[in-house]
């Protein structure tokens, strides 16, 4: 079972190096691939997920024209 832990531990290495992390407070992290190229749906964009406690990550395909909304609301907001 040590081999399974060192393969599970790489390779989380390994798809936490594809995610950018931001951390909410009093909630838990969201995190937003660090490209644009998933599809899904026949749309492209960011794999998005929200942290679901000790279960890891829920999400899906935030594309790329809902990307773009979310980043001018964050901008307009704090201006």
């Amino acid at each position: 079972m040590k081999w399974l832990k060192v393969l599970f531990k790489n390779r989380q290495h390994e798809v936490n190096q594809n995610y950018l992390y931001f951390t909410v407070n009093g909630a838990g992290d969201i995190r937003i691939s660090t490209h644009c190229k998933y599809q899904c749906a026949l749309r492209e964009g960011f794999m998005f997920g929200v942290e679901w406690g000790k279960h890891g990550f829920v999400g899906g395909l935030l594309s790329k024209e809902d990307a773009k909304k979310l980043a001018e609301h964050i901008l307009d907001s704090i201006k």
